[in-house]
């Protein structure tokens, strides 16, 4: 499979519909394909250190997000105030108080400590761990972030072997909670910022996707070429991969 991603990068260069933005994109995946094949290469000890090394970075990240929490926003709001900035879909996020420190989005860090929770499941001291991690999570107020943390709970525990009632307990909580989100979500008068919107943004971002597939199945348009009116991104791996490096790309 890794050659044959190599492969598809190669050929998504060669037929790229503009091949010098192919090439300045080039590096993005072969940056990442290192550090996969680097990660890969690892010791059982190095990949244990890797691991904590990664748990710490994401309570470091934990503490931001609920620094940001108490203190943070009323720094931005004043500083918006006195320049007369005004960016209504910021001033939401601000507003209803959803940590995003240090990154763009509620979205994104919740995606994030999603991933850095699971990590945490492999420490002795998992919930001291989950402890200080989950609040962070929980003030994204992210439901895709729990959403994609339910699923792959579900995944971990089946895999190794321990749906027992605790476990069934905690899943049926966390279930609870993304409900409770997305009513709560679903209350707002303001039309971006209920969960059908998100949903139908995607639909549309991938009824584009697919036109762009249908119209270069074999090759895709290039790297970094992909482009719709709204987004440059398909915000989907595999219609991302396909529309940008053709068939041998989603082949691997």
């Amino acid at each position: 499979p890794l050659v044959l991603f190599y492969l598809a990068l190669g050929v998504s260069v060669i037929f790229s519909q503009d091949k010098p933005n192919s090439l300045a994109q080039l590096y993005q995946y072969i940056s990442g394909l290192s550090l996969f094949l680097i990660a890969a290469s690892l010791s059982e000890k190095d990949k244990l250190l890797t691991t904590q090394t990664l748990i710490l970075a994401g309570l470091v990240v934990s503490f931001l997000a609920i620094y940001q929490y108490f203190f943070g926003f009323k720094h931005v709001l004043d500083y918006l105030s006195t320049n007369k900035l005004s960016f209504p879909f910021i001033l939401d996020y601000l507003q209803r108080k959803r940590v995003f420190l240090p990154f763009v989005t509620p979205g994104a860090l919740g995606g994030y400590l999603a991933m850095i929770s699971l990590l945490s499941l492999t420490s002795k001291n998992r919930i001291w761990l989950m402890m200080l991690i989950f609040p962070a999570l929980l003030l994204t107020k992210s439901p895709s972030a729990f959403l994609s943390l339910f699923c792959a709970l579900i995944i971990y525990f089946g895999v190794q072997g321990r749906l027992k009632k605790t476990n069934i307990l905690l899943l049926a909580g966390l279930f609870l909670l993304i409900v409770v989100m997305i009513i709560g979500r679903s209350a707002t008068q303001k039309g971006y910022l209920h969960p059908a919107f998100s949903v139908i943004m995607r639909l549309n971002y991938w009824q584009g996707s697919l036109a762009i597939i249908k119209a270069h199945p074999f090759v895709g348009v290039g790297l970094g070429n992909f482009n719709l009116q709204n987004s440059r991104y398909a915000h989907n791996s595999y219609l991302q991969i396909w529309a940008e490096m053709g068939i041998l790309g989603l082949f691997s």
